[in-house]
């Protein structure tokens, strides 16, 4: 067994540390990567989270225009009062 920690375990240590000393508050200055894997694997997932987002924006704006377009019948649609009680101080009630 190596006596280094694996790269993800000791990257999450250093940034508990970080976040504890800082007491809550996050670094979110840019840090250069430490290795060409870490650099392409990131630069795999941006790509990625790019076209899945634009995919994701374009897909629930269709969605919105679909519904906002489908016709409606407005003959279906009634509002009648059966009854309405008296409200006091009512503005609209002049008997």
């Amino acid at each position: 067994m190596s006596s280094s920690p694996p790269a993800d375990i000791a990257a999450a240590e250093e940034w508990r540390r970080r976040v504890n000393s800082a007491r809550g508050h996050i670094d979110w200055t840019v840090h250069a990567r430490e290795a060409v894997l870490d650099v392409q694997r990131y630069t795999h997932f941006v790509t990625i989270m790019k076209r899945a987002l634009l995919l994701a924006a374009a897909a629930l704006l269709f969605a919105v225009l679909a519904y906002s377009l489908q016709p409606r019948d407005v003959s279906q649609y009634a509002m009648t009062f059966e009854h309405m009680g008296r409200v006091a101080n009512d503005l609209g009630n002049h008997s």
